[in-house]
């Protein structure tokens, strides 16, 4: 949900789509509680020029399919100025790829802004022993190209129950540049920031995702994809919109990232320590204090 809401979608690395099995017997129960994470988490003002026509193009085509095929989560905060109720995410139903109402136009092109689509794969009760969901149906789907545009970086949520080397076989035979497991995908552009790649993955034909990479300081050769493991499903979530660090922590923590050294990042977030102690000195002298912008 936070990488959903992260710049009110208009990111490359926003999450685009969900990928669900049709038989799965908790999918209701998994809807539910995402609707209500995006009703906790804030929204965040879709910036990008654009983004919320496209949405409600979107939103409108899957409404004439069937009312229940587009449902707009109303948010009541926001992190800028003003809740605009266009930044609400609306989520679409694709439906299930074969059946007569398959809807995928929202995984063919992307609204950049407050969309997600939801996919429903069948077929998990046609397997045959030795086939998993993920690696025969799931894996597949993603793959092809003619099924949802992009080759950037996707997210694979697994439990603790599933075999691990299930989960393996996925990750390797996933033609993204970077791929979370149980944490979100956009931890692949900061792992750039040392040593690991972001780009899309060389596989792919056409350029959705553009070509080439950033990163790879330590000149890896024939580097294919960047690869992220997050704790289990069970803890607690990373990244929580509704509960972020204050900001002077996250400028921290930004900056130790983008360091050379330990020792150059420390000396750099001391540095920050000292104008952000400046300023709220001076701040409490003079009126309006140096003109910095405050957001709360």
């Amino acid at each position: 949900v936070f990488s959903k809401k992260m710049n009110g979608g208009c990111n490359c690395l926003d999450t685009q789509a969900i990928i669900i099995s049709k038989e799965w017997k908790q999918k209701e129960e998994f809807r539910m509680v995402l609707y209500e994470e995006l009703k906790r988490q804030p929204n965040q003002p879709a910036y990008y020029p654009g983004s919320r026509e496209r949405v409600v193009e979107m939103m409108e085509k899957y409404e004439k399919i069937g009312d229940d095929r587009a449902k707009k989560i109303n948010c009541p905060k926001s992190t800028g100025v003003t809740n605009n109720t266009s930044d609400d995410v609306v989520i679409v139903e694709c439906g299930s790829p074969g059946e007569a109402n398959y809807e995928p136009s929202a995984l063919l092109k992307e609204a950049f802004g407050p969309l997600l689509a939801i996919v429903e794969l069948s077929g998990t009760s046609s397997l045959q022993p030795g086939q998993d969901y993920l690696n025969d149906i799931a894996v597949p789907f993603v793959n092809d190209k003619s099924n949802i545009m992009g080759s950037l970086s996707c997210s694979l949520h697994a439990p603790d129950t599933l075999d691990m080397r299930v989960v393996d076989r996925a990750v390797e035979s996933l033609e993204y540049g970077a791929i979370g497991v149980n944490t979100p995908n956009f931890l692949g552009w900061l792992a750039a920031c040392i040593g690991a790649v972001w780009g899309a993955h060389p596989s792919a034909k056409g350029r959705e995702s553009g070509a080439g990479f950033g990163g790879n300081q330590y000149r890896i050769q024939n580097i294919a994809k960047t690869v992220i493991r997050g704790p289990k499903l069970g803890d607690k979530v990373m990244f929580d919109g509704a509960n972020n660090p204050p900001v002077l922590i996250l400028d921290a923590m930004t900056t130790m990232e983008c360091s050379r050294s330990v020792f150059m990042g420390i000396l750099k977030i001391l540095h920050l320590f000292l104008v952000r102690a400046v300023e709220a000195t001076i701040g409490m002298i003079l009126p309006g204090g140096l003109g910095r912008v405050k957001n709360d």
